[in-house]
């Protein structure tokens, strides 16, 4: 059986990456303890598809890291990054919000971004980095719209996290996320899609011209 996950958290006022920050500490040790790094500020925030993070102080920013076998085994590592976008969702759900979750890693509300989340394996362990507007937004962004701290949504997102639901129910709330975004669009290999015209597989990836997919990073 496995034993309850339980974190250490680091806080940093200003840091350059909370997501580089857990690498480094893991390419010095095999294993470190499970751990959240919280930061007010970052720097040099880093987002999917090689992207910067815009990081405007007094939203949520921060990464965690755990051993890989807390994850729940029917969890496909390939779709990892849909399960926590799923978790953070649901939490912002239980307090109000209408966000919701944009195939596979992104969180939308009124058509425009509000949180990217990142996950990387390394060794032993997946480090999950995500960027929330809780209040501010850059441009062509979108905040929260729920009135809430950093530190408290961190916590809720926490508490719902360790319960590691299994990937089967949590696919099964993604699959209305899915469906309610049909017409949205991505690109691709520098092509343009909508998900209307993809289908969307039980281990959280899309069939695109006849291929598996399972990220656009």
């Amino acid at each position: 059986m496995k034993s309850r996950l339980d974190f250490f958290l680091e806080y940093f006022p200003s840091i350059n990456s909370t997501h580089i920050y857990l690498l480094n500490k893991l390419k010095v040790s095999n294993d470190i303890r499970p751990t959240i790094v919280l930061a007010k500020k970052q720097t040099k925030s880093i987002g999917s598809r090689g992207n910067s993070w815009i990081s405007l102080e007094g939203n949520l920013f921060f990464s965690l890291c755990f051993d890989m076998k807390y994850l729940p085994s029917d969890l496909k590592i390939n779709s990892s990054s849909i399960y926590f976008s799923m978790i953070i969702k649901l939490t912002l759900a239980k307090l109000g919000s209408k966000a919701s979750v944009k195939w596979p890693n992104d969180l939308y509300l009124n058509d425009k971004k509000i949180a990217g989340i990142i996950c990387e394996f390394n060794k032993n362990s997946i480090i999950v980095s995500m960027g929330i507007n809780t209040k501010y937004a850059p441009i062509g962004f979108e905040s929260l719209d729920i009135n809430i701290s950093p530190k408290k949504l961190l916590e809720l997102f926490v508490e719902d996290l360790i319960v590691f639901h299994s990937w089967k129910n949590i696919f099964n709330e993604f699959r209305i996320e899915f469906a309610n975004n049909r017409d949205k669009s991505f690109h691709y290999k520098n092509k343009k899609y909508f998900f209307q015209d993809v289908v969307l597989c039980n281990d959280g990836s899309i069939m695109l011209e006849n291929n598996k997919v399972y990220s656009i990073r």
